[in-house]
């Protein structure tokens, strides 16, 4: 299909690709990189004897739009080169999770507080948001809630004391 305007040439992509070829189970081949990828599986023929022309089968309206979607992000992909953020909408759920993954990781290596909000937040924002250092009790341990003897709770701190203060202990 030399000159076919609507070939797709492996070898001729505009981006990143990934081919996949397993005995059995078909071609696969995964455009992108990162976050933003799509995933072609070929059912039939194969993407390696050169220029191919695409059919796209789309079975039932069960997910119809994010098949369509996917659709979407292959054209913008063989007209820019690359899979743009805007068809990647984030949702609330996936920064979540990002940065609850990150928070284990930080927890998992032993860190401070102030390392896993670090690792969450970023550096300059857990340095605007949290004093260096903190003498004695902060603001959220004094409006701790009252323990059944009636006496303030108590909590350590997860900031570092300032040089000639002490931590408290319970």
């Amino acid at each position: 299909m030399p000159g076919d305007r609507d070939a797709f040439d492996l070898l001729a992509l505009p981006g990143p690709a990934t081919h996949l070829s397993l005995a059995g189970a078909g071609e696969h081949l995964l455009l992108g990189r990162g976050p933003r990828t799509i995933r072609l599986s070929i059912a039939r023929g194969t993407l390696l004897d050169g220029p191919v022309r695409l059919a796209y089968q789309l079975a039932g309206t069960d997910r119809l739009e994010l098949r369509l979607l996917a659709l979407r992000r292959l054209a913008a992909f063989l007209r820019h080169g690359r899979l743009p953020a805007s068809l990647f909408p984030g949702s609330g759920r996936t920064k979540r999770w990002t940065e609850l993954l990150r928070a284990l990781d930080a927890l998992a290596t032993s860190s401070s507080h102030r390392a896993v909000a670090e690792a969450v937040f970023g550096d300059m924002l857990v340095r605007r948001a949290v004093p260096a250092c903190r003498p004695g009790l902060g603001r959220a341990d004094r409006v701790g809630g009252a323990t059944t003897s009636g006496s303030p709770q108590r909590r350590a701190s997860p900031w570092p004391p300032c040089r000639g203060h002490t931590q408290p202990t319970n």
